[in-house]
């Protein structure tokens, strides 16, 4: 699977972003995919007629997304009509466009093991960790580590996701599938004396086998960001 890089330009200058560039190229390849296959492999659900030949939908971190080909004409938008980046819809196309097969292997690591070394969790730019767990950090900053707790797990919980009982402790787990083939392990860190609050995601090994790297960085960065807005909205 090939894939263009997401980044934006000055909107100032006037010209197409990278994000609108991306979205342009992949929801056109929606053209390749056989959407009853798709439902079969990927989990995509058929629309209310039961059919799956032109349009099938899919819930993504709190939204229903709907994908068209009628007439040769291909969109991805939210059911709601809620307006979202469109990072957030090109990532749906990407996940329909997978030829993965299989089963999820329920055993996870942090997003650089896919980067081969290459690329640290701590580089904001590739894990969208730093930036994001900052801005999570400015929604919870003030809070007792008990109510941090207790802000986070209502938002991550009304996005759907399981507690998973562990260690007790700092360290707080969530089970949450991103897509039907893509689960994740979410634990959220308390603040203490040394250290403040900090959230990591562990991907499903076979994650890489459903994008590329870049793409799911980029979703990992959609993911932390929900869950950022999802905290403040529960404040």
């Amino acid at each position: 699977m090939s894939y263009m890089p997401s980044f934006r330009r000055d909107r100032q200058t006037d010209k197409t972003t990278g994000e609108e560039l991306t979205f342009d190229y992949v929801v056109h390849r929606l053209g390749e995919v056989d959407f009853a296959d798709a439902v079969r492999r990927l989990g995509f659900i058929p629309t209310k007629d039961g059919a799956a030949d032109d349009e099938i939908e899919i819930d993504f971190l709190g939204q229903r997304y709907r994908l068209s080909k009628k007439g040769g004409v291909f969109s991805c938008d939210t059911v709601s009509g809620r307006a979202v980046r469109l990072n957030f819809r090109s990532i749906v196309c990407y996940y329909a466009l997978s030829k993965a097969r299989g089963e999820p292997l329920e055993d996870f690591c942090l997003i650089d093991r896919f980067s081969h070394g290459v690329f640290s969790s701590t580089r904001e730019d590739i894990s969208g960790m730093g930036r994001m767990t900052l801005a999570l950090r400015t929604v919870l900053e003030g809070c007792a580590p008990e109510e941090q707790v207790t802000r986070f797990a209502a938002g991550v919980e009304w996005l759907g996701m399981r507690p998973l009982d562990g260690d007790k402790g700092a360290a707080h787990k969530w089970a949450y599938d991103v897509f039907p083939k893509v689960p994740t392990r979410v634990v959220f860190y308390e603040a203490d004396d040394e250290f403040p609050p900090d959230l990591r995601i562990y991907w499903d090994k076979t994650a890489i086998q459903v994008f590329d790297f870049e793409p799911l960085a980029v979703l990992q960065g959609c993911f932390v960001h929900v869950l950022t807005e999802s905290c403040a909205c529960r404040s």
